[in-house]
């Protein structure tokens, strides 16, 4: 009786205690979701990116996502720790220093206080502090060897740990391990999720239900009283305070002290993972739906048709910058808000290859792609407009190039070798081909006439189509006949561009070419857009933009050299803040039309362009020209353009709000040493570097996730640079061989052309002195060297003393030998004069040998022909006159047999002597052998040289004899020549031969002068 009363008693207090739960849930939760008046962005506005094991990750299984305090993100994986710095993902492991006692994290958690905590498959726990320090908390301190899959920290330091099959524990402030005891009755063998709300209360998700701990330490089974399902329940508490349960396939909010129901996914599916957002929406993950978005009313789903890994989503996050994150069986991946947002064949369209825009009456989008056309209605929804290839019933669409709305709310088609179709209510009501009068069927833009007909633009030429449907082609002279990429027809006349030119047709004139080859190396004119309010006409071209002005006809240019980033530009529009926008085949530009008019009008000289892709959100940069429209300003402000991957779209008045670029949180990831790892520090102290370390390597970086690749570095290092050094986007610096000291290295960081930072990331480091460089160790050499010094000192005075004596003693001995040896040097050296002279003297013999006749005493012929080269160069430099006289001795060969051949000999020598005394001394007499002498004679021509000869042979004549035999008489011979007048010196020589042969023959003792002819040229050559 006694024990029946008791359990009513403690039956009676847990109703009470519950009801007093659901009373404090009542005061404690506010109405949620509709709270925040910030309109949330919908899945369209983002652009999403994955990443899978092939781009760093240890494990595609991502179980969590957090964002620490200094702003890395860290992902749980079951091949370790990842963290991740917008570039690259650092993996920490059982290889890691030190090492993670398992690979498979499970779960994942950081404070407010900087602190990383994860647990893993084996039960272990570990925290990673700011400074980057791990402690590990395993078996050895009571832990369960049970996997922990959830953590949470209460405002009193104390760290919930939920384990599979393991229950609840708790981690004190000073790092004491717990098990918390499960009351009987509540479902805590297995939790799955853990969440602490503002009123302190910890809500435990567990595999059979859902449990809250109050404060006061006791524990309530809520899963009946708040009418959830049967099964697992994962609690999640949002920022705003609002506590969530994921039960199943339900979503439900706790408020008014009941689990009000939110969503409910159909059949058995069943959440798996939720996050809350900044601007109240909810994020869902299922197990195999996909990801669900709800915000103010919206439900938006994201499925792997938009690059959503395949499997189960584990969990969704999102981090600062207002991204999310979600972790997928198959890999990781983001959402993050873009500028640009892009409708693809995902998305419902026939094709991604889209070449034309443009907005019907009712503002309807018309895509035309190649695969082709599609009309984007009001609410979103896509139709489908069949337009079938002629000749085949059925097939597959024209590709479609260009595309015209007309007033009325007609759709008029350009196409890729079918022609111009004509569209009403969605309905294809005539077609235009080859059978019509088209004569080709190209059709890559189009424009209405002024009478209200129809241009369309072709491979050959341009044709109209007027209001009865009538084709005819204008074939004016000037007009072109060749393709056509964009038509307007203005108030001003028909502008058309064509791939090799630009025609202006006025209304009452003859068509006339604008010549833009003249301002720029210009081809084809791709896009036209007329501002009628500045009276101007822009043309789109492969160099740039041009600009018509209709007041003077002034064209000018702006290009690459003015501020164009690219050559190739498309077609233009003007948004409704000031900006004129370009597609490219590098992105989309954007440049202020204000400034872009100053630089038509000379007034300025360049303009600022933004350029936009892929990091923007676009899915392709490339965009499309040559058909169109290709740019599109819609009603509603917002501008599309035609891509190879879609039709990309932009709100310009989010640019300023998405463009906006903070300096991003820096962080110093590493120092090297030499290649080895170094010391790390919180920036307040300082890093020592050994003596001796030759080279530091300093990695850091800007922890911005949206677009990484924009962020700029700068650096200085205190204390050895004065100036910042701009680093671009290099993450690394390297010093070599730093003297001793202390440093401090500030970086700081610029993201998308942004300001500096405000604050610098600082590491401190000091460089210590090698033994030899520190002071102490310097004044205690210093001391040792003068010590040492005075030790010299004394002993080399000492030293010198005793030398002196023994050096007295030697200088003696030295005297003597060296007296000995001057006076032997002395004989040597007059011994070695005279050798001296008498070499001298018979080289001076040998020379006048080599060049004298031994008989007479004449120069020989080697001397005669060294002094003959002379007269060459002296004539070839300074052109001269010299003669040549070859003498002969009249019937010598009788002196030898009459008399003997000594007397021949005196003959010789006397003629030789009795010439050297009648010849000038400039003149040159040398024996040439035997009885034949010659005479050179400079600077003597012809007449001259012949009265020389004269002189020498009456010399001759008349000289006595008779010392070499009584009675003889002498007679000589001379043939003369004359340069110049002859081809060559042999010729002359030859020629002086030949004159004293002719003197011989008229009777001897005479001289005769050679009579050859002037030749045409004159060489020198022998």
């Amino acid at each position: 009786m006694t024990s029946a009363r008791a359990s009513g008693r403690e039956r009676w207090h847990i109703a009470a205690a519950a009801v007093a739960l659901l009373f404090a849930l009542l005061v404690g939760q506010r109405a949620a979701w509709a709270d925040p008046v910030v309109q949330p962005p919908m899945v369209k506005d983002f652009a999403y990116d994955r990443w899978t094991t092939n781009e760093g990750l240890p494990h595609n299984s991502v179980q969590g996502v957090v964002q620490t305090r200094e702003g890395y993100l860290w992902l749980a994986t079951w091949e370790g720790l990842a963290r991740y710095n917008g570039t690259r993902f650092t993996i920490f492991s059982r290889d890691s220093h030190p090492p993670l006692p398992d690979n498979g994290v499970t779960g994942i958690l950081s404070d407010r206080q900087g602190n990383l905590w994860i647990g893993d498959s084996r039960g272990n726990l570990g925290r990673r502090d700011a400074a980057g320090r791990w402690r590990f908390w395993t078996a050895r301190q009571g832990l369960p060897r049970a996997s922990i899959l959830t953590l949470a920290r209460d405002g009193q330091g104390r760290l919930w740990i939920g384990f599979i099959r393991g229950g609840l524990g708790l981690l004190t402030p000073d790092g004491r391990f717990q098990r918390v005891p499960m009351p009987a009755g509540m479902p805590l063998m297995s939790i799955l999720g853990l969440a602490i709300d503002a009123q302190g209360r910890l809500w435990i998700g567990c595999v059979d239900g859902l449990v809250v701990r109050t404060p006061d330490g006791r524990f309530h089974h809520l899963s009946k009283s708040l009418g959830l399902p049967a099964g697992a329940v994962l609690p999640v508490v949002d920022h705003r305070n609002h506590v969530w349960l994921l039960a199943g396939g339900e979503l439900r909010q706790v408020e008014g002290g009941q689990a009000r129901l939110v969503h409910r996914l159909p059949g058995t599916n069943r959440f798996s993972a939720m996050a809350a957002d900044r601007w109240g929406g909810l994020w869902l993950g299922t197990e195999n739906l996909g990801l669900l978005h709800l915000a103010r009313g919206r439900t938006e789903w994201i499925t792997p048709t938009q690059g959503l890994p395949e499997g189960r989503i584990a969990t969704v996050f999102q981090d600062r910058e207002g991204s999310i994150w979600v972790g997928v069986n198959g890999g990781l991946y983001r959402l993050r808000q873009a500028l640009f947002t892009n409708m693809r064949q995902e998305n419902g369209l026939s094709g991604n290859y889209v070449r034309a825009l443009v907005e019907s009456r009712d503002r309807s989008l018309w895509i035309g792609s190649s695969r082709g056309l599609d009309r984007v209605l009001p609410d979103g929804r896509i139709r489908h407009i069949r337009i079938e290839q002629a000749g085949v019933p059925g097939g597959n669409s024209p590709s479609v190039l260009s595309l015209l709305a007309q007033p009325d709310g007609d759709v008029w088609v350009g196409t890729l070798g079918d022609g111009i179709f004509h569209v009403r209510d969605d309905r294809i009501v005539a077609r235009y081909g080859r059978l019509e009068g088209i004569r080709d069927v190209r059709v890559r833009t189009l424009a209405t006439r002024r009478d209200g007909g129809l241009w369309a633009g072709t491979r050959r030429g341009v044709v109209a189509i007027d209001g009865e449907g009538r084709v005819w082609h204008p074939t004016l002279p000037g007009l072109p006949q060749t393709m056509v990429y964009a038509i307007a027809d203005t108030s001003h006349g028909l502008w058309i561009g064509t791939i090799d030119d630009l025609t202006l047709w006025p209304p009452n004139g003859a068509p006339r070419r604008i010549s833009m080859a003249r301002l720029a190396d210009v081809n084809s004119a791709l896009g036209l857009f007329e501002d009628p309010d500045r009276s101007a006409m822009w043309i789109s071209t492969d160099r740039g933009l041009f600009r018509y002005r209709y007041a003077d006809g002034q064209l000018a240019h702006v290009g690459r050299n003015q501020g164009l980033p690219v050559d190739t530009v498309f077609q233009m529009a003007l948004d409704r803040h000031g900006a004129a926008w370009l597609g490219s085949n590098s992105g989309v530009l954007r440049i202020d039309y204000a400034a872009l008019m100053a630089v038509a009008d000379g007034r300025r000289r360049t303009i600022r362009v933004d350029r936009f892709d892929r990091l923007d959100g676009m899915a392709s940069a490339q965009g499309n020209g040559a058909s169109g429209p290709t740019t599109l300003l819609r009603q509603d402000g917002s501008i599309w353009f035609a891509t190879a991957e879609g039709a990309a779209s932009v709100r310009p008045e989010r640019e300023a709000q998405l463009r906006v670029r903070t300096p991003p949180p820096l962080v110093i990831e590493s120092v090297l040493l030499d290649g080895e790892a170094g010391p790390l520090t919180d920036g307040a102290n300082w890093v020592s570097i050994p003596a001796k370390t030759r080279r530091v390597s300093i990695a850091y970086g800007g922890l911005s996730f949206l677009s990484p690749q924009s962020i700029r570095y700068r650096t200085r290092l205190v204390g050895y640079e004065n100036d910042w050094i701009d680093r671009g986007a290099e993450r690394i610096v390297d010093y070599t061989a730093l003297p001793p000291g202390r440093y401090a290295l500030h970086v700081s960081a610029s993201s998308g052309g942004g300001p500096w930072s405000a604050q610098d990331k600082v590491l401190r480091f000091v460089v210590e002195p090698s033994l030899w460089q520190r002071s102490d160790f310097r004044f205690a050499l210093v001391a040792v060297a003068v010590g040492l010094a005075g030790l010299a000192y004394r002993w080399r005075v000492l030293n010198l003393h005793r030398r002196a004596r023994h050096l007295g003693r030697m200088v003696e001995e030295r005297t003597a030998d060296i007296r000995r040896q001057g006076e032997m040097l002395m004989l040597a050296a007059e011994e070695k004069d005279a050798l001296l002279a008498q070499l001298a003297s018979q080289a001076r013999t040998l020379r006048r040998m080599a060049h004298e006749d031994a008989l007479t005493g004449l120069p020989n012929r080697r001397r005669y022909e060294d002094e003959l080269a002379e007269q060459i160069a002296c004539f070839a430099e300074h052109g001269r006159a010299w003669s040549l006289a070859i003498l002969d001795i009249d019937h010598f060969k009788r002196i030898n047999d009459q008399h003997s051949h000594a007397v021949g000999d005196a003959a010789l020598r006397r003629v030789a002597a009795v010439m050297r005394d009648a010849v000038r001394d400039r003149d040159l007499v040398a024996r040439l052998g035997g009885e034949e002498f010659a005479l050179l004679m400079p600077d003597t021509d012809a007449a001259a040289a012949k009265a020389v000869c004269e002189h020498v042979r009456g010399a001759i004549a008349a000289a006595s004899y008779d010392p070499c035999a009584a009675g003889l008489r002498i007679t000589v011979s001379i043939g003369v020549a004359t340069w110049p007048g002859y081809r060559s010196v042999s010729a002359m020589q030859a020629a002086a031969d030949a004159a004293l042969y002719r003197a011989k023959g008229e009777g001897r003792n005479r001289v005769i002068s050679s009579e050859a002819a002037r030749p045409a040229t004159v060489g020198i050559a022998s």
